[in-house]
């Protein structure tokens, strides 16, 4: 596997099928609400928002 490969998955320009574009800054903002409102791990807070906003697409 090339190291080209290796990150072409995590290009948010490139999308397939599988993969919604999302925007980094809504996420950045929501993932921020919801630590505001639950506190936690950021990095929960972050998956949390990602698939909200996924799932609002």
């Amino acid at each position: 596997m090339s190291a080209q490969q290796h990150h072409h998955r995590h290009h948010h320009h490139h999308a397939n099928e599988s993969d919604v574009v999302v925007d980094d800054g809504s996420i950045q903002l929501l993932a921020y609400q919801i630590y505001q409102k639950k506190g936690g791990p950021a990095l929960d807070n972050w998956l949390e928002a990602e698939q909200t906003v996924k799932n609002n697409h």
